[in-house]
Formats: structure tokens, sequence, C-alpha cells
């Protein structure tokens, strides 16, 4: 520090302090440099403002000198009334509307401003607050970790932990180290840098333009984040930086009677000074305010619940609607078998045809002619046909597969099945027991008599009916 102050008094360089190295041209217009060093309290340095905190680290000032010279018409006669006054002007004076001014620019870095201290004091409250003991905190635990840091295990991402009841304390220059930044070096190729900052092959340095760093804070509660371990309420801190030209604009202040308006002969009228300082610097900006706090809900549940099955029902719906109509030639296919239409004639026809099937094939079955099949003699019929694929007891499992359906469904009467015993107690099934194995389930011999019976009558009914008109 006494090294910058001596550098600061003599001119010389020293640090960032009076280096050429540091002053940027934008373009003719907007010059930046050469910079000196100024030894600045804490309240000029930094400054609360409704979205964070912003630290000054480059000022450009502009001066300006202004007094009425009613008998000045040109710049020329203004750098004379300057001189005639004993003012001093080193850029040359201007005139507009009866007034000269003298507007001198310089340029200063306040020193060691990124020794300073970011602190925050955080609390927060939520609809839950009366109800849970979570659902507000003041000064909880509270983690800084990296924005976009991909976490590859528990804590891996963390930069920071700060214990619960603490507040949150961390240097400017510590935060700048998390993501390798230093004032002192061009910005656009650091951490959050941008390559549209270049000019002319040239970037200016991250104490000149300033950066903005954003501070999203994200609140949690219960197990709504990977690192909530105590049962208690979880701040989560995630810090991004971006350089660029960042600023709070202007700061004037104005003088209406400068000693310089009284020092000469006579005094000038109307004569004031202004002081303009624009003020670069890095601005900490309190983002998101966001997180998970919430409450166990069983209404909520069960509302998410009935949706889920809605939305299962629209998609199989939706499916249905393609299979049918959208897949060409095998959408006929596909109707067909979802929309299965009943024809009781067909299933008549169909079951007559079975009928007769089932009686041949009985019987060959029934080889002592006693109207009865048992499971043994299935057994045979089906090993000439099953042996080379099959053992004797994967055959016998195939025949035993016929009862098993006997025993668990309908007979064709619409009752429950009884097999018939043989004089041997052996189970054995009728010619019936057997086309009921044949059916599909869909009509019963009992539906066929009910329909047969409701057709005979209809037919008698007709018939009656063409008689009495002959």
């Amino acid at each position: 520090m006494y090294s910058w102050a001596t550098s600061n008094s003599s001119g010389a360089a020293s640090a960032y302090c009076n280096d050429s190295d540091y002053t940027f041209v934008w373009d003719a217009n907007w010059v930046y440099g050469p910079y000196s060093c100024v030894f600045r309290p804490a309240h000029f340095l930094w400054e609360k403002r409704a979205d964070g905190l912003f630290f000054t680290t480059s000022v450009s000032n502009t001066r300006s000198k202004c007094f009425d010279a009613p008998t000045a018409t040109e710049d020329l006669a203004c750098d004379a009334a300057f001189a005639s006054a004993s003012v001093s002007c080193s850029v040359g004076a201007s005139y507009s509307g009866g007034t000269c001014c003298c507007h001198e620019k310089f340029y200063e870095f306040p020193a060691a401003v990124e020794h300073m201290t970011v602190g925050l004091d955080h609390a927060f409250t939520s609809l839950y607050a009366s109800e849970i003991s979570t659902g507000k905190a003041a000064l909880p635990r509270t983690i800084i970790r990296k924005k976009g840091c991909k976490k590859t295990s528990h804590e891996s991402g963390d930069v920071f932990t700060i214990p619960e009841g603490d507040y949150v304390e961390v240097p400017l220059q510590t935060i700048l180290q998390m993501f390798d930044i230093d004032l002192d070096e061009e910005g656009c190729d650091q951490s959050g840098g941008r390559q549209t900052d270049y000019v002319d092959g040239k970037c200016a340095k991250a104490r000149v333009t300033g950066l903005s760093i954003d501070l999203e804070v994200s609140y949690f509660n219960f197990d709504q984040s990977e690192v909530f371990v105590d049962g208690k309420t979880l701040c989560i801190i995630e810090v991004s930086p971006e350089i660029t030209w960042t600023s709070v604009g202007n700061k004037i202040v104005a003088n209406t009677k400068p000693r310089w308006a009284r020092s000469g002969a006579s005094p000038l009228r109307n004569a004031k000074e202004s002081l303009n300082r624009y003020r670069y610097g890095i601005m900490v900006r309190i983002k998101g305010q966001e997180g998970q706090i919430g409450q166990f809900n069983l209404v909520n549940l069960l509302n998410i619940l009935v949706k889920a099955a809605v939305m299962l029902g629209v998609s199989g719906t939706v499916a249905t609607m393609v299979a049918k109509y959208l897949l060409g030639k095998k959408s006929e296919v596909y109707n067909s078998a979802i929309n299965e239409r009943l024809c009781f004639s067909r299933e008549l026809a169909r079951f007559s045809a079975q009928a007769l099937v089932a009686k041949n094939c009985f019987a060959v079955l029934d080889r002592d002619g006693s109207g009865r099949v048992t499971e043994k003699e299935l057994g045979v019929q089906l090993q000439d046909i099953l042996a080379a694929e099959m053992d004797e007891h994967g055959v016998a499992a195939c025949a035993k597969a016929i009862f098993n359906v006997l025993e668990d469904g309908s007979d064709v009467l619409g009752s429950a099945v009884k097999v018939a015993p043989s004089p041997e107690d052996e189970p054995g099934i009728s010619v019936f027991d057997l086309i009921h194995v044949l059916q599909n389930d869909r009509l019963t011999w009992s539906d066929f008599k009910q329909y047969i019976l409701a057709d005979a009558k209809e037919e008698e009914k007709l018939q009656s009916e063409k008689t009495a008109l002959s």
C-alpha cells in the first residue's frame, strides 16, 4: 500500500496504478485511461442496491467548470476568458449559448476493492410456516457452489458450507478465485468473459470494465435436495460470473459557489462546477429466491394418481384409434380384432359344425363305447400325436388340461361343470363337454337353446300371419 501511495504521488507505475497497459480505447469518443490510484473510504467503494451490492473498481470522472461569458462568441474566446480569470483548463474550453465551459476527464482505480467482503443475512417464509417447522428459517445451513457444476459425489460441487446460524461472509477475492478470475487480466478470455468485447484485437482488463456475479438462492425442506441430510431447512447459493461492462451510471456532485470563481480580479458570473463520477465495478446480484418448500398432502397425492390414471386411459385410447384407422390395410385386421362382432346365426352355425366335429372325434376317443372319455383314454390318443414333441409327462399334462378347463368353467347348459364319473369312479367327459371345450366361451348351450326357441317362435308367428293373409 505504501508503494502504491508513493507511486501515485510521484506518477510512477506500481501494480495497477499509473500503468498505461490499463488504458483502453473503445473508439475516438470513448477512451478509458490513463488510471491513477485513489484511497477512498469504505462508503465510497460500495453501496447497497435494490437487487444486491455494488463494489467500485474504476471511475471515469468528468469535472466541468462553467460561467457566463456575454462577450464570447467562440471556443477561442472562452480559452481567453479562462486564462483571464486564472482558471486552468488543460483540454480547451468550449462555447455554448453565452456560457464558457471546460470539461476535464480523469480516471481512477480505488485501491484494493477486491479485498472487501460480501455479507448476506438471509431468511425465508412460506405458506407452511405455521404448520411445519421447516416452513420458514433464518440463516439455515448454507452451501455455496458454482452454477452448473456437475456433482460426481456427495459435496463434490460444494465450495463452502456455512453452518446454521452463521452469516454468509465471503471476500470478493475468494469469489473471483472460485472462477480463476483476475481483475488485472483481459476479461474476454476469462471465465464468464465475452468475445464480443474485443476491439481491434484488444480487450479491456476486468478491473476497468467490472463484472457481474449472480447469486441464485434456493431453499429446500424435507428430502427435496441431494444434500438434505439433517432434517432441517437447507439453503443452496449457486454462483455464476459474467465479465462485461458493468456500471451503476452517473453520480453527479454540483457546486454553485466554487472557489476558483472568486480567485480573479473580478468574480465570474453564474459560475458553477460539477463532478460526474461514472462508476464501473463488481455487481453482486441476489437472484432467484426459489427452491422447493412443501408439505405432504394426501388430497394432492390422490389428485396426481387420478390424473395419471386419466392420462394412461387417454394414451390407450389414442393407441387404439391409431391402430384402427391410421395403419392402412393393417387397420382392417386390428379393427376386426378390437371390435369383435357377435352374430347369433353365425355362432349357431359354428356350434353346429363343432358339434359334428366333436361327435366324430368323441367316437374315436371313446374306445369302450361307454359315452364317456377318461383322462387315460385322452392320453392314449394324444400320445400318438405328441410323442415326437414331448415325453409322457407332458402328454399327461395336456390331457389333464381339458379336465381342468371343465372343472373351472361352465358347462354347455350354463351351470357349473361336473365331470361325469365312470363306474370305476374315474372322471370322464361327455360329447357335450368336448363341444364346450371347443367353444370360445362367449355363448353357452343354454344361450343357443334360448335363441333357437325364440327364433322358432318368431318363425311360427310369421307362418301364421302368412296363412291368415292367404
